[in-house]
């Protein structure tokens, strides 16, 4: 009487299989293994998308210093009748444009914003330390590598304005990685429904928390682990006798206001009282933050953390630290374009079970003695077994949901001579291709076996749609 059992595949069964595609031979295979075109790489349209329109504020030599950012920089007065007490956006150019000119490069030395009110008859006017814009590019649309926003130079009524747009790649990713791009159709005007985030830069900041540093003089009341003081946040906990305990965050080493210091410069503590009257520092088995950037915005660096300071002349007085990140806002990169391609893998046997009564699994249908003879066959303990429950043909596709049921068994014999069968109810060909990775959006029919004609007999041929990026 053969012994077996089914069940679930264990983790050590799905890494044995791994491993047995990884180095399976394909000398052997009859029929071709070269991988069949599913689909052709599709590529989006790029398309301009239009924001605001800026007046523009351009250096010149014998600019009245009343007319200038203080430090010096662009003229604004010829926008003297044009400013009100409204604060606006204004682009400040080093160098004279041209008419239909777009200018785009980098922030702070290829152009600037500010913005720019008159106060009291005079001019206020700041500059951005971070681009902003007022382009939201559609919900379809994508950022283009080295395409931030521009401005398109223009003569209207004898004075240039500019207006912000940014190339985008609409409908999938661009055909080449880098441009120049050139924009098809005509531009996608402001206003448009479902959009990104505006594009633009910040500087993302976290909750203000309590800072103990070392390297000063303390009064021993306000003394952690003897080497740092807490004073501000121990004044605070003194102060109110209803809070627990407080986030603290300790500098590694002696700081001043301004410093920005790593995540590896920093220990995140616990804060805690301790007795009637006094405080210690417990610290934190998993750090934690308080920084996270709006929705539609991404951080392009590692945290910062910001010493700052607070000069009221009342109790907590001192040294603050905060967690600062750059980040960028507005649509996504673009996709890179991928061509689907149909690849193979290993060949496994198949056995055939077909015209069994109930479940196959059960002895009186015979097909775990076939399982047994395929090993017997093979003079192996072990091997992974294609079943098939419907008879198939060769060039039959067996997958999830196809018109061919078949199982994927994992069968061995035991140390007593008896039948072990494992039921793979979630089995991953382990197909590779060159710089392809698996198709893991897929349909159903995206991976699984094709029968075919091997050494005369019937074998399942591991497949495995891969998407291939085209650059």
């Amino acid at each position: 009487m053969t012994m077996w059992k089914t069940g679930w595949v264990g983790s050590w069964v799905f890494g044995s299989l791994a491993a047995a595609v990884s180095f399976a031979p394909v000398a052997a295979m009859a029929q071709s293994m070269s991988p069949k075109l599913i689909r052709e790489a599709e590529y989006g349209t790029v398309r301009e998308v239009e924001g605001e329109k800026l007046m523009i504020a351009v250096a010149r030599d014998g600019c009245p210093a009343a007319w200038q950012p203080a430090g010096g920089g662009p003229c604004f007065e010829t926008l003297k009748s044009k400013l009100t007490a409204n604060p606006i956006r204004v682009l400040g150019l080093y160098t004279a444009p041209e008419p239909r000119q777009r200018i785009a490069g980098r922030y702070g030395s290829d152009f600037s914003l500010f913005t720019a009110r008159i106060e009291n008859g005079a001019l206020v006017a700041q500059r951005l330390d971070l681009p902003t814009s007022d382009v939201t590019v559609p919900r379809n649309c994508y950022r283009l590598n080295g395409e931030g926003v521009g401005y398109v130079i223009a003569a209207e009524n004898g004075v240039n304005v500019a207006y912000e747009s940014q190339i985008a790649s609409c409908d999938g990713g661009p055909e080449t990685a880098q441009g120049p791009y050139y924009p098809e159709g005509e531009p996608i005007l402001p206003g448009s429904a479902g959009v990104h985030h505006r594009t633009e830069e910040l500087q993302v900041s976290g909750s203000v928390r309590y800072l103990a540093v070392t390297g000063t003089t303390c009064d021993k009341a306000y003394q952690l682990r003897k080497t740092w003081c807490a004073q501000p946040a121990i004044t605070y906990l003194q102060n109110a006798p209803g809070e627990k305990e407080v986030d603290l965050i300790a500098a590694r080493m002696p700081v001043k206001t301004g410093d920005v210091l790593s995540e590896k410069q920093v220990d995140q503590w616990v804060l805690k009282r301790k007795g009637r009257d006094g405080f210690k520092a417990d610290s934190r088995w998993i750090d934690k933050s308080f920084l996270s950037g709006p929705s539609g915005c991404w951080a392009t660096q590692s945290i910062g953390w910001y010493v700052s300071e607070q000069k009221t002349g009342q109790p907590g007085d001192g040294q603050y630290i905060t967690e600062r990140a750059h980040h960028i806002c507005g649509a996504p990169l673009a996709p890179v374009p991928v061509t689907i391609f149909e690849a193979y893998g290993r060949e496994l046997e198949v056995v055939d079970c077909a015209e069994r009564r109930g479940d196959w699994r059960k002895n009186e249908s015979g097909c775990p003695d076939r399982l047994l003879e395929v090993l017997q066959r093979m003079k192996v303990r072990d091997a992974t077994i294609v079943v098939l429950n419907e008879h198939g043909r060769v060039g039959d596709y067996l997958h999830t949901g196809g018109y061919v049921s078949y199982d994927v068994a994992q069968v061995r014999i035991g140390k007593e001579g008896g039948l072990d069968i494992d039921v793979a109810y979630s089995y991953a060909p382990g197909v590779y291709m060159s710089n392809c990775s698996p198709m893991t959006d897929g349909p159903s029919e995206s991976r699984g076996f094709v029968l075919v004609r091997s050494l005369g007999v019937t074998r399942a041929r591991e497949y495995q749609w891969m998407a291939c990026p085209v650059y």
